[in-house]
Formats: C-alpha cells, structure tokens, sequence
C-alpha cells in the first residue's frame, strides 16, 4: 500500500481486506508479539522489530500490474500525510495533525472520526523566508485491549475507544510551546505506553517515557541527554 501527499491527503485501499469485523478488545499482547507473523498492521512498523515486512503472496511479478483501486479515503486534511495506519480486524486506524479515524478496510466508509481540539499553544517556528510554520506532523497511534492511543501538536496523549472514538482519557506530557513535539507514533507494551519526542533541533535535548495504558499516568521518563546530576552529565 503506497501513500501519496497531495492538496488533501488520500490513501487507496487495494484488494487485501476482505473480511470486516468490528473491533474488539484486542489485540492482545499475545496478538501483538506475534504481529511479525499476522497479516494485519498491528503496529506502526508492522511489529516489534520494525521489519515492515508481510509473506504475502497474492501480489506477484505476473499480476501486480492488474491491481485496482477497491474505494478510495480523503482525509480532508491539508497538512503532511505521513502516518502508517493500523489494520485489525477490517478495521484501519490512521491520524493526521489533529484528526484520528477509523475506516471500513473493503469499503472505505468512516466508522468513526475524533477531531482534537489543542488546548495548550503550539510549538511555531520561523521559516527562512520569515514566515511561521507548525513542523508538527503526526506519524501514527498505537492499538491495544480496545484503546488507539495517540499524541496531539499541543502535547497530549489520548487514548481512544477503538470501537467507537469515544475519548477514553488525556494527559499532558510535554511543552509543545518549546518544540517539544512529538511526532512518532507510541508503542504499547502489557500496560505502558511508550512514547517520546520526535525532534532533535531548536534545542530539544529529548526524552523517552512510559505511561500507564489504564490512564496515562507518567511512570518513568529518560533524558536522552542527561540533566544535572544524572548519570552521564558530568562527561
């Protein structure tokens, strides 16, 4: 499946998803650690190892050519499309800046769609030709037990209901307003999520931190470039 950038963002659905059941409370961390061997999408780079590898063999050399589109999404989203939506159970789960949305794989229609509202200010930044530009871009969620967790541009996490949108919780977890963006998508592991920021420029030192799937409550966070006093600081 290849993803294109244009004036509204767009994805086109080939003939892979044939089988439609609504999503349930998976998957389940069983389900996930053996992601390498599903031929559904059940994290941003496929599995664990990010090999973004599927053994799938009904596209070849010999037919590849006769591959048509099935229906056709558009987010309606002006802004840079880069995410890897999830695919579970005929169900795909993708995100832009601000919108997360949940499809019909074999027909395309909406299941559900959650617009976030930012409610703290966003990080902007000055353009070479002096205007101002948001880098913030969203590349993904992450899916388990039922819940789409995702980060926001004004530095949330949130986490969905996957069955229906409905928001679950929210937490602030960093300062969008000093470039603290983050970009990727989460990964989820038993009952945390991981997360961290996506930037390294504009004096971002950076961090990596586990929060609680049942709430988001912050557990531990590590500075990728240690603060006074921690281990490594000194050097």
């Amino acid at each position: 499946m290849r993803f294109f950038i244009g004036l509204v963002a767009s994805f086109i659905v080939p003939l892979l998803a044939q089988h439609q059941v609504h999503a349930d409370s998976g998957p389940t961390q069983t389900e996930l650690n053996a992601a390498g061997e599903s031929v559904e999408w059940l994290l941003p780079n496929h599995d664990y190892a990010g090999q973004r590898f599927v053994d799938l063999k009904q596209i070849k050399r010999d037919n590849a050519a006769q591959l048509r589109p099935v229906c056709i999404y558009q987010a309606g989203d002006v802004g840079r499309f880069q995410p890897n939506p999830l695919v579970y159970k005929g169900v795909i789960y993708l995100t832009t800046m601000t919108s997360t949305i949940a499809v019909d794989a074999a027909t395309c229609a909406v299941r559900w769609r959650h617009n976030w509202r930012p409610k703290a200010k966003e990080s902007a930044v000055t353009t070479p030709t002096g205007g101002v530009a948001n880098p913030y871009k969203s590349r993904g969620a992450a899916l388990k037990d039922g819940m789409v967790i995702r980060s926001t541009s004004d530095g949330y996490l949130i986490a969905l209901e996957a069955e229906t949108g409905k928001e679950l919780w929210q937490r602030l977890v960093n300062n969008a307003a000093k470039n603290e963006l983050m970009t990727m998508a989460p990964l989820i592991y038993d009952d945390l999520v991981i997360a961290g920021i996506g930037i390294s420029e504009l004096g971002v030192k950076g961090w990596i931190g586990g929060f609680r799937l049942a709430d988001g409550e912050p557990v531990w966070r590590f500075n990728t470039i240690p603060e006074e006093g921690e281990p490594g600081a000194e050097t």
